[in-house]
């Protein structure tokens, strides 16, 4: 359900007031800008970002197969640690925030 106009009116100036306020606040919460029309902002994804992330997961997955498959307790736990690692910090690596280029 979405909001009414004049509860979308109290909302956009609590948020004016907020940024007044507290500029360096809103400025970290990403508040620094005024939504366009009233809808939120959605944040943006890099591509390379996203693949990046994707093959990091997918070398996770596969990693922890290939140590059962070699067998021995060492190996199935080396690559199973290394795999998990690799796919935490792939998911990690795709919502990695994008950096806006600086205007000069």
């Amino acid at each position: 359900m979405g909001l009414s106009e004049q509860e979308r009116k109290i909302l956009e100036q609590m948020e004016q007031e907020f940024r007044q306020d507290d500029p360096e606040l809103a400025s970290t919460l990403g508040l620094n800008t005024k939504p366009l029309a009233g809808k939120p902002q959605l944040r943006k994804f890099s591509a390379a970002n996203i693949a990046i992330g994707l093959i990091l997961l997918s070398v996770g997955l596969v990693l922890p197969i290939i140590g059962i498959s070699i067998g021995g307790t060492v190996a199935t736990v080396g690559f199973g640690l290394v795999g998990f690692a690799l796919m935490f910090f792939g998911i990690l690596y795709v919502f990695k925030p994008v950096k806006k280029p600086v205007a000069k």
